[in-house]
Parts: C-alpha cells; structure tokens; sequence
C-alpha cells in the first residue's frame, strides 16, 4: 500500500513509530479500520508524533522481585525498543480512556498527541508516577541481579 503523507513523513524513524501505533492502535485484527483512523489523524495532526513518544517514553520501570517471602519493587533501566512501545501504548490507552468525552476516537487520538507533545496528559503522568515509584524504591535497587 503506497503512503499518502510520504511528504509529511520525512524520516524512517518516524515511519517505523507510525506502524507500531498503527498496530497497537488495532483491535480485532482490524489493521485496515486502524490504519485509516490513524492517516486521518495525521492529516490533521500540527505536532509530530516522534516528539510526543520522546516526551511519554519511561527510562526506568519497577519489577517484582520475591525474596526471602517478601516482594520488592526493584527499579530497572528499560532497553529502547521497551520503552517506545510502552509510551504508544500509554498513549493509545489514554485516547481510548478519553474518548467518553469526546465523539471520535480520532479526536481523542489527536488530542492526546498534541497533550503528550506538550509533556501534558495522562500518559506524561503515568510516565511520571512509574519514575515516582522507581524512585521511592530505590533503597531496594540492590536486589537487582539481571
């Protein structure tokens, strides 16, 4: 399938951003009703897409580690690929959350875009209260072995 914003996606990157929110944005199996919501969206997006994920992606996350009968929170970095699928999804999860505001989803996608470029919005806050935790827990940092 040829891309229409060809022009409006410059580089790879932002391709490859673009097609992993095209598919975590799918339910059903429905890749084609995801891939047409998502063009519109982006017709009528006035921020990119790379600078929002920039601004949602987590650095550290917190793990569950059980030892001696009690379990710890551990924090741990996050590779890359982790933490940009985590930041799409956090966005999709908000978008759907807000679309009982709303009418479209599409609306509620490009809001949150726009809210995340911004370091606004739901997502930025999950970001921000998973760094809260991992940072309340890090007396626990040295049980980390992996």
């Amino acid at each position: 399938m040829i891309n229409p914003f060809l022009n409006r996606l410059s580089n790879p990157n932002e391709d490859r951003l673009i097609e992993k929110l095209i598919n975590l944005f799918m339910t059903s199996g429905k890749k084609a009703k995801s891939r047409a919501i998502l063009y519109k969206v982006l017709l009528t997006l006035p921020v990119s897409v790379t600078s929002a994920v920039e601004n949602v992606k987590p650095i550290l996350e917190v793990r569950k580690v059980r030892i001696g009968g009690k379990t710890y929170e551990v924090p741990a970095l996050l590779k890359a690929q982790r933490q940009e699928t985590m930041a799409i999804r956090w966005i999709v999860q908000s978008a759907i959350q807000e679309r009982k505001r709303h009418n479209t989803i599409a609306r509620c996608l490009i809001t949150e875009i726009v809210n995340a470029s911004q370091r606004k919005g739901h997502a930025r806050k999950k970001r921000e209260d998973l760094h809260r935790k991992a940072e309340d827990n890090r007396a626990f940092l040295h049980y980390r072995w992996w």
